[in-house]
C-alpha cells in the first residue's frame, strides 16, 4: 500500500508542478526507464480502484445474502425459548397437554365405539353367591364325571384290545392260507407234470439231493425240438444247439430228448429237466 500511495503523490506532483526545478531530494530517472515507471503507476492505480470497487461491492451485496442466514437463528430462538420455559413454569403445561389428548383422543376414539356398544348392551350380572353357587355345582358335576371315566373306560380299552387281537389273528390267518394255497398249487403242477412225463429210469432234479444239486452248474433251457426220428431231436441249452449224446459245456452233456423232457448227465449223475424248465445254481 506504501508503495501505491508513493506513486500516486509523486503522479500529483509531476502534475501540479511540471516545471519544477529538481532538488538534492530528488530522484533522477533515465528516459528510458520514465515510460516503464508511468505504466507500472497506471496498472497500481487501475488495480487499486478494481479492489476498491470489489469490496464496495462485497459490503453491499453480503448483508443480502446473509439475511437467510441470519433469520433462521431468530426463528429457532423463540421456539427454543418456549421449550425453556414450558419446562421451568409449571404453569404452561397444562397448555402443551390439549395437544397429546387431541392426538390420543383421535387413535382411541374407534376403540371406545365399541366399548360404549358393549357396556350398553350388557346383561346385569348375577349377585357373588349365586355366581358361586353355580360354580360349586359345576365343581361338583366334573368331579362326578371324573370319577365315573374310568369304570367306563376300562371296558372300552378291554374291548378295543380284543378288536386288535382278533384283526391280527385274522391277518395272520389270512396270510397263512395263502401260503399254503400257494404251495399246493406248485406241488399239484409238479405232480401232473411227472404223471404226465414219459417214464424213464432216470429222475427228475427236483428229486435229487440238495448236495446233487449244489454240484450241477446252472442249466439255462431255452428250446425243446423233438421228432420221432432222434436223430433230427435236439435241444437249445446254454445257447448251444445240442443233439442226443454232444456235449453243451462245463461237464453237462444231453444224453436222451424225450417229447416231453431232456436226459442230461454230469460227472456220471443222469437227471431229467421238464421241457423249457431252467436250474439256475446260486
Amino acid at each position: 500500500m506504501s508503495l501505491i500511495l508513493d506513486a500516486i503523490n509523486r503522479s500529483n506532483r509531476e502534475r501540479a508542478n511540471p516545471g519544477e526545478v529538481p532538488g538534492i531530494a530528488t530522484q533522477h530517472y533515465s528516459d528510458s526507464a520514465v515510460p516503464a515507471a508511468s505504466s507500472w503507476s497506471q496498472g497500481l492505480l487501475a488495480l487499486a480502484l478494481v479492489l476498491a470497487l470489489t469490496l464496495i461491492a462485497w459490503l453491499l451485496l453480503a448483508p443480502k445474502a446473509a439475511s437467510p442466514v441470519n433469520t433462521s437463528p431468530l426463528d429457532v430462538a423463540p421456539v427454543a425459548s418456549i421449550a425453556n420455559s414450558a419446562t421451568s413454569s409449571p404453569a404452561l403445561k397444562p397448555a402443551a397437554q390439549p395437544v397429546v389428548l387431541e392426538s390420543s383422543h383421535r387413535v382411541a376414539a374407534p376403540e371406545l365405539r365399541p366399548a360404549l356398544i358393549d357396556s350398553t348392551n350388557a346383561k346385569p350380572q348375577p349377585p357373588a353367591e349365586v355366581a358361586a353357587l353355580y360354580t360349586q355345582g359345576s365343581m361338583s358335576e366334573s368331579a362326578e364325571l371324573s370319577l365315573d371315566e374310568p369304570a367306563e373306560a376300562e371296558p372300552l380299552r378291554s374291548s378295543a384290545s380284543q378288536q386288535v387281537e382278533a384283526q391280527q389273528s385274522n391277518t395272520e390267518g389270512q396270510e397263512q392260507t395263502v401260503l399254503d394255497v400257494d404251495a399246493l398249487l406248485r406241488q399239484a403242477q409238479s405232480q401232473m407234470q411227472q404223471a404226465k412225463a414219459v417214464e424213464h429210469a432216470a429222475p427228475f432234479l427236483a428229486d435229487l439231493s440238495q448236495q446233487q444239486k449244489d454240484a450241477i452248474p446252472t442249466v439255462l433251457y431255452s428250446a425243446h425240438d423233438y421228432h420221432a426220428d432222434a436223430t433230427r431231436s435236439k435241444v437249445l441249452i446254454n445257447g448251444q444247439s445240442a443233439s442226443a449224446g454232444s456235449s453243451i459245456g462245463k461237464g453237462l452233456r444231453v444224453e436222451e430228448i424225450l417229447p416231453d423232457s431232456v436226459v442230461l448227465s454230469f460227472a456220471g449223475q443222469s437227471f431229467r429237466l421238464p421241457a423249457l424248465s431252467s436250474w439256475v445254481n446260486l
